[in-house]
């Protein structure tokens, strides 16, 4: 009998803390909801305002770049998240290339029109490539709030 009661004792406690476990495990995956989202940049309203290359004598075509780019949607398809849309991004950039292949990265601050901002990080690989420049003005991202 004092057996019986000390198993279920054990097991009463084992899933109590099972219990605890999942919800102090779920508590912290809500507050990571992911957001897909898409736009377009016309050329005409992204502005490069400033860009700096240094030639690296190491290999043939070796480039490193600084550069600052900032895109505004005056007339739509502006990113929008939870109903907020981006008014201006800014990014500042490197990018480290060997005959336009290599690797970009920079951070980015989007302002809402609220006046919120977001900030980012990426790393993107870039490669040369046949396709005009303007077919590859298509960007998408998954935020994670």
């Amino acid at each position: 009998m004092a057996t019986l009661r000390g198993n279920r004792l054990i097991i009463l406690i084992g899933l109590a803390l099972i219990a605890t476990f999942l919800l102090v495990a779920t508590d912290s995956t809500f507050a990571q909801e992911k957001h897909k989202i898409s736009w377009t940049a016309k050329a005409e309203h992204t502005k490069y305002t400033f860009q700096h290359s240094f030639e690296i004598p190491d290999i043939s075509g070796h480039v490193l770049r600084l550069f600052e780019l900032r895109s505004t949607w005056p007339d739509g398809g502006a990113p929008t998240i939870q109903g907020e849309k981006v008014v201006e991004a800014i990014s500042r950039a490197t990018s480290d290339r060997v005959a336009g292949n290599g690797l970009v990265r920079g951070y980015t601050i989007w302002r809402f029109e609220n006046g919120d901002q977001v900030f980012q990080e990426y790393s993107i690989p870039s490669r040369q490539s046949r396709i005009p420049i303007r077919a590859r003005r298509r960007h998408s991202l998954a935020l994670t709030s």
